[in-house]
């Protein structure tokens, strides 16, 4: 039986954390032992518990945060020993400086979940994410295989030398159930939300420029001069927020903010938009397709590759023009959304569930060996 220690900053729920807990969840427990060590003490919405309950052993090793990680070394070190892993698997610019730095005789891997010089300096800064990106791939040509979670990932991954296996990231599909039409109708009275909706759009994101909100609002509200009834969903929160509220003023526009639970908001939705500049694989556009929702995507390289596995699901707009989300948004209202719907759960099931990628990485490891 081999060993899969799998590093990460903490459990706290997101993006990477449901990643990682779908990959456990599905792995053979009886081929693999897991084990996941945390870098810093628990705080928030944990998913410690769940990781325990799924038969994973976890443990931190409770570091300060911040820059101060790198006073893992003693423990780090002291905690492998132990273990004896088989295989380091890592998420996140912690971990995979850390491994890089200090786990040099341990097979070792790597998921990038975003494109290290899009996400780091989108959300830290020029100066800060830049140092971190460059740090990223100087460790990433450490590492015996580095897995993207998309093929746009590993292209840009490759101009600075770091060579790249794609797994799509994906949902663990039987969390997300689609709708019926009365299902649909309940959840929204559930949510105080307009029972005389026809169309709900969905946007799920931290309201940033990366993610240009004021692109989807301006075609939205421009989309509802003609369709009056449509109404529109926003989960999330950032630097945007006060802008954005105050662009949708007196508008069908429901601002629900961060929410622990993005399903009950899906369901209520007829479509799902996202209108990012860069993206790695989104998760959320996965769990709207998931759930039958037809997509309206950015024409960036993530977006094309999950509409290319059946273009049927949705539409792509030129990524920033509110004319072509706008002229997207209306396509997806003349159209049969069951049929899109079908075309949209079809991708899920054929490559973004998360029995797929865990059965990917699984064959990635029954490869690793000295």
């Amino acid at each position: 039986m081999k060993t899969v220690l799998f590093l990460i900053t903490t459990l706290k729920r997101s993006g990477p954390v449901n990643i990682l807990f779908d990959l456990t969840k599905y792995i053979d427990k009886s081929v693999y032992n897991v084990h996941v060590l945390t870098l810093c003490g628990e705080e928030g919405d944990s998913r410690w518990s769940e990781f325990e309950a799924g038969g994973v052993t976890v443990s931190t090793l409770d570091l300060p945060r911040g820059w101060r990680f790198v006073a893992a070394a003693p423990p780090l070190r002291r905690v492998t020993k132990k273990i004896r892993p088989d295989i380091v698997h890592c998420f996140g610019f912690r971990s995979d400086v850390l491994a890089a730095l200090l786990l040099g005789n341990c097979l070792k891997v790597s998921s990038q979940l975003n494109y290290p010089f899009d996400d780091y300096v989108m959300t830290y800064g020029k100066k800060v994410g830049g140092t971190m990106a460059h740090l990223t791939t100087w460790a990433l040509k450490r590492y015996d295989h580095v897995v993207a979670c998309a093929a746009d990932v590993a292209t840009k991954l490759a101009t600075h030398d770091v060579s790249a296996k794609v797994v799509y990231n994906a949902i663990d599909d039987t969390r997300f159930i689609p709708a019926l039409p009365s299902e649909r109708v309940a959840a929204r009275a559930r949510l105080g939300m307009w029972d005389d909706a026809n169309l709900v759009f969905i946007f799920v994101g931290v309201l940033s420029d990366r993610k240009q909100p004021l692109v989807m609002l301006e075609a939205f509200l421009r989309f509802q001069e003609q369709h009056p009834r449509a109404a529109l969903i926003v989960l999330g929160d950032g630097p945007l927020s006060a802008t954005c509220r105050e662009l949708a003023h007196g508008r069908r526009v429901h601002f629900a903010g961060n929410v622990p639970d993005t399903r009950p908001y899906l369901t209520a939705s007829d479509a799902y938009i996202a209108t990012s500049k860069a993206e790695g694989m989104p998760v959320s556009v996965i769990e709207a397709l998931a759930l039958r929702l037809p997509v309206v995507l950015s024409d960036i390289e993530p977006h094309r590759e999950i509409l290319a596995i059946d273009p049927g699901a949705g539409r792509l707009a030129r990524t920033g023009s509110v004319e072509d989300t706008l002229e997207a948004m209306r396509h997806i209202a003349a159209a049969d959304l069951t049929v899109l719907g079908d075309h949209a759960r079809r991708i899920v099931d054929q490559e973004l569930s998360a029995r797929v990628m865990s059965r990917k990485f699984q064959a990635l490891y029954a490869t690793m060996g000295r």
